[in-house]
């Protein structure tokens, strides 16, 4: 794999002020979730680019996520089981991120004498799921904040409307971008099927 950004785009994005103002989804992504911060702070270059990268990889497991979905509408994961799998399959895409820094975006960046920042791209991260999901105890944010109140407020709700029904309010085996996690993923994307998990 051959990274070349455009110089203008690099440049341009490079710009706390232009970064901020980009209305792209990807960037507001950035913007408002990069590495779990919601703290709306003005980005630079790399890291809109470590998130788009590690939003790339993400997006690769949409089958994964879609078969953890169905799983989870089918009866057959608690709310613990489910934040897991989410989780795990996450990780995946850290590591992967990971992998790109090391592969690609730093020996580029150290060719043209340009520093990088290593943590915009999980190149520290433990290098096993049970070390890197360690590191995010209790539950108030991450990975129970979104996870967790995701199940709780669609999948719970629909187990339940199945339970009190003869009728079948869904199929499970319905594309899970056609539920209500669409606005959600909408809500923390900007799309309504992005670069999800």
């Amino acid at each position: 794999m051959v990274f070349k950004p455009w110089k203008s785009t690099v440049e341009r994005l490079d710009e706390p002020n232009q970064a901020q103002e980009n209305t792209r989804p990807l960037a507001r992504r950035c913007n408002q979730y990069v590495a779990g911060i919601q703290d709306q702070e003005k980005l630079s270059g790399e890291r809109i680019w470590s998130c788009a990268v590690y939003e790339l990889y993400n997006i690769s497991y949409t089958e994964d996520t879609e078969a953890l979905n169905v799983a989870a509408l089918s009866g057959n994961l608690s709310r613990e089981a489910y934040v897991t799998a989410v989780t795990q399959i996450e990780f995946k895409a850290v590591r992967r991120t990971a992998e790109f820094y090391h592969s690609v975006w730093s020996p580029y960046s150290k060719n043209r004498g340009l520093a990088t920042h290593d943590e915009y791209w999980f190149a520290s991260a433990p290098e096993t799921y049970d070390g890197w999901i360690a590191r995010y105890s209790g539950s108030s944010y991450y990975p129970y904040k979104g996870y967790g109140e995701f199940y709780d407020n669609n999948i719970v709700p629909y187990l339940r409307a199945q339970a009190n029904s003869k009728v079948r309010v869904m199929n499970p085996q319905t594309k899970f971008e056609d539920l209500a996690f669409s606005h959600h993923l909408n809500n923390i994307t900007g799309t309504s099927k992005a670069f999800c998990k």
